[in-house]
């Protein structure tokens, strides 16, 4: 069934400031409908496109990428392996938009907001990456990842993790853990993406980027919209698990 927001609801779930999305709106650049009383209201297609958009107006490319083995990191439309995203993430308006910015660029995403829903859909979905989030209504992403990451089989799963929760403390844990991206929130969805797209040797989206165009909510004390935190490569072996 399809969402419709409320200019406060998308501005929390986009870190935009709602001021941009009325102005946005006002400009016809965010497409919304008005109720009786004259309040906005956004569907999540629309909320999805309006951050999609780059400085050219052109979306991304709609076709699933997958790699050509034979040539490492050659994008070639529609063969063999289809690269899938799992996002972990109990903010559900947060996730949607998230999901559908990976699904416009041509990735197949699920989303699971616990972490025993997490589990299943680890075996069920078979993702190529996952967007992590620490805080989990039923557990903690520290945890899940650590599962994760003594499963041989996973040993080589990407694992971003999108908190509002990093200290110094915790990112040396997730560091040790062999977590590859860290970003803290709160980042624009286009960050997230390009994130997602670079860690999967695919082309990211560089024109029009959301920072430059839109005034970025962000929490004190954080001065800048996203930080991101590059972990140390991996090598040819799973990476050490720390003990218990």
């Amino acid at each position: 069934m399809a969402r419709f927001y409320t200019t406060g609801e998308a501005a929390q779930a986009t870190s935009l400031h709602r001021n941009t999305l009325l102005r946005a709106a006002r400009k016809g650049l965010l497409k919304t409908f008005k109720t009786p009383g004259g309040h906005f209201r956004i569907h999540e297609d629309a909320l999805a496109e309006f951050i999609s958009l780059d400085a050219a107006g052109a979306a991304p490319p709609p076709t699933p990428f997958s790699v050509n083995p034979g040539k490492k990191g050659e994008v070639a439309a529609g063969r063999r392996k289809i690269f899938r995203v799992l996002i972990v993430e109990d903010n559900e308006p947060f996730a949607a938009l998230v999901q559908k910015q990976l699904e416009m660029a041509g990735l197949p995403a699920r989303v699971a907001h616990t972490a025993y829903d997490a589990g299943y859909q680890m075996a069920d979905f078979r993702p190529d990456l996952v967007l992590l989030d620490i805080k989990l209504p039923d557990g903690d992403g520290e945890e899940l990842l650590q599962k994760i990451r003594n499963k041989d089989k996973y040993w080589s799963l990407k694992v971003v993790v999108v908190s509002a929760y990093l200290d110094d403390a915790r990112e040396e844990r997730l560091h040790a853990l062999g977590v590859d991206r860290l970003i803290a929130k709160p980042c624009t969805l286009k960050q997230l993406r390009n994130t997602v797209l670079g860690l999967l040797g695919l082309p990211t989206t560089s024109r029009g980027d959301t920072t430059r165009r839109f005034r970025v909510r962000t929490q004190k004390p954080t001065g800048a919209a996203c930080h991101q935190f590059l972990a140390p490569a991996r090598g040819a072996e799973p990476p050490p698990v720390p003990a218990k």
